[in-house]
């Protein structure tokens, strides 16, 4: 049982701890979670206990490189109303909990070096940055589908490591001066849609965008 009841900031990154304690959801001030990077022994998985509508007040969670797998996140997770930013970089999972969706406040997911993930789960409303394997055509793919099914208006960063390979739905066509992107049928919603940024680095030569 816990007793540091205003406790705000818990740090056990690095550790050996592979399933904390159910009575960590008793941590009601608590504000930012950290399990990043736990040194589990070959073959163990770390397991994140049900939130039963508990930590009310937990803005981060950070369980990157945790190895978690299928159902080592609970499927309560869209219990944490608070929260804000959703760490699980480098984890083994295929699917994430349905209930991501159900994180009304969440603004900023991480996923990238999640090399099993073939998608991305539902948006939140307040969702505007995804670090994610865009490498990944089925990843790219579930960014636009989720966009086209997004009930209200989103402003949407996409972040991409430095040095990674431009992905293949990203094609540049030979040796034209053009670059298309193919989007999933059903992609664009009239009311919603606001437009494409779109940021480049390098040498630019008599560039036409239209």
């Amino acid at each position: 049982m816990f007793i540091c009841s205003n406790l705000e900031e818990l740090d056990a990154s690095c550790t050996r701890i592979s399933q904390p304690p159910s009575s960590i959801v008793q941590l009601k001030k608590l504000k930012s979670l950290s399990f990043s990077g736990q040194c589990v022994e070959d073959g163990v998985f770390f397991m994140f206990p049900q939130v039963n509508e508990g930590l009310h007040s937990l803005e981060i969670l950070n369980l990157s490189f945790c190895n978690l797998i299928d159902g080592g996140l609970s499927e309560d997770i869209g219990c944490l109303s608070s929260l804000k930013e959703l760490h699980l970089n480098g984890n083994i999972f295929v699917y994430l909990p349905e209930s991501i969706a159900q994180l009304g406040d969440l603004q900023t997911l991480y996923l990238s070096n999640c090399k099993r993930l073939p998608q991305l789960p539902k948006f939140s409303k307040k969702l505007h940055t995804i670090s994610a394997n865009w490498s990944n055509d089925l990843i790219c793919n579930s960014l636009f589908q989720n966009i086209s099914s997004a009930s209200n208006s989103l402003s949407l960063r996409a972040l991409m490591s430095w040095g990674i390979n431009i992905p293949g739905w990203f094609h540049h066509q030979g040796t034209s001066t053009s670059v298309s992107v193919n989007l999933p049928k059903n992609w664009y919603v009239r009311e919603n849609f606001l437009g494409f940024a779109i940021c480049y680095s390098g040498k630019l030569v008599d560039m036409t965008a239209h």
